[in-house]
């Protein structure tokens, strides 16, 4: 019965599945409905084509938007646009066209904690009324990525100096959409792991600046004990931990057994083979300098990118 009525309904074009084409969209940003920008995404709004607000301070203003010269406002249900029925689907997908960060990109529409959805099984939103969040297809939630661009679609750049929240906490990235970043986020450093998305708490994005990953030392159950806070001062069982530098200096622990060359008077052995050095003031014996104490280089085979973490 339920599949029938899903049916009906896309046939009465009441229910969106296939969200189609948009000319550019705006994932990250809250964009003023009344009063928009003269781009998105880098690119120039023009009359009458459509676009995809995904960042919205307010989750129900986001989705599928259309601009009439002036404003943003979703087309009317009776108009002969893709965008134009009343309910969507969870699940639907709509393409970007252009844009620096989301053009050549496909979202999907996806559910979160806070989706509070009425209707068959939590599958049909009704637009305008319920919270819309938007992901790139292929991204993971908590998967991390690197490219050599400067931006990637539906990913945060692992700065180190970035903070997160919802929308009344002033933070960088705000939005309920940032929601579950925040939660992972918390619980690596420099955050204390006790911030409270809903209490106007603010986090900040891991620095993964210079820094290269590691797989986690005990995946599977066992550790492989080859990142440890013995050897390396970085617990490898821990997500998020770190440690290492750039160049390090030898101390005299660290220095291997080795051999100096003396200088001085010898004289004749004691027939065991030896040879002895004379005695007197004149025969002080200092061994050779070696070593400066210069940090060395520890850096291995590098290649440098930007580094995401996706939402």
């Amino acid at each position: 019965m339920r599949f029938l009525l899903v049916i009906a309904m896309i046939l009465a074009n009441q229910l969106q599945g296939n969200l189609g084409t948009v000319h550019a969209a705006e994932i990250f940003a809250d964009v003023s409905l009344s009063s928009p920008p003269a781009a998105l995404d880098g690119v120039t709004l023009v009359s009458d084509r459509k676009y995809l607000l995904a960042g919205q301070a307010d989750p129900t203003e986001n989705g599928i938007v259309y601009y009439n010269g002036s404003t943003l406002a979703r087309p009317a249900k009776d108009e002969s646009l893709e965008s134009g029925a009343s309910q969507i689907l969870l699940g639907s997908e709509v393409y970007v066209r252009a844009g620096a960060i989301a053009g050549s990109e496909k979202f999907r529409l996806f559910e979160t904690d806070s989706t509070a959805v009425d209707g068959y099984e939590n599958d049909i939103l009704t637009i305008g009324t319920h919270e819309q969040f938007y992901r790139r297809v292929g991204n993971r939630p908590g998967q991390f990525l690197q490219s050599f661009e400067a931006a990637f679609p539906g990913a945060l750049l692992m700065d180190g100096a970035s903070t997160l929240g919802n929308a009344a906490s002033g933070a960088d990235y705000a939005g309920e959409h940032f929601r579950w970043a925040f939660d992972r986020i918390k619980s690596l450093a420099p955050n204390a792991g006790s911030e409270d998305f809903d209490a106007d708490d603010t986090v900040t994005m891991f620095d993964g600046r210079g820094r290269v990953a590691a797989g986690r030392d005990d995946m599977g159950g066992s550790a492989a004990s080859r990142i440890t806070v013995a050897g390396s001062g970085i617990n490898g069982t821990v997500i998020g931990a770190s440690g290492g530098a750039e160049t390090v200096g030898l101390t005299s622990a660290q220095n291997g057994p080795h051999t100096h060359t003396v200088y001085g008077k010898l004289i004749a052995g004691d027939g065991s083979g030896r040879r002895q050095l004379a005695s007197g003031s004149n025969n002080d014996v200092t061994s050779e300098s070696s070593g400066d104490g210069t940090p060395h280089q520890n850096t291995p085979p590098t290649f440098v990118a930007n580094t995401f973490l996706c939402l």
